[in-house]
């Protein structure tokens, strides 16, 4: 987590927060990032406007940490699908 949000210790904090996280995406897909309020982001998890500004200092804490989840998994699927033993003894044709 950044330094504008509150890691959560337990595990339904964690649930809560990986919810809060997955409805950030959804709302900035649908509505664009311009368009993201907290009180959208928080209905679409399920949560009051409080419970998410217990968690982030504000809104840009929020997007920053959703957004830096979605690299994260995303460096790991690129990790786990382009590791070298994938692609051993291989031509660049069948490689590819």
């Amino acid at each position: 987590m950044d330094s504008g949000s509150h890691a959560p210790q337990q595990a339904r904090s964690r649930q809560t927060m990986a919810r809060l996280l997955e409805a950030a995406i959804a709302v900035i897909e649908a509505k664009g990032l311009a368009g993201v309020t907290i009180p959208d982001i928080a209905s679409a998890a399920g949560l009051s406007t409080g419970a998410v500004y217990r968690r982030f200092a504000d809104k840009d804490a929020l997007i920053r940490t959703a957004f830096l989840q979605l690299l994260e998994a995303s460096q790991v699927m690129n990790r786990e699908g382009l590791s070298r033993d994938r692609f051993a003894g291989k031509s660049l044709s069948e490689a590819l």
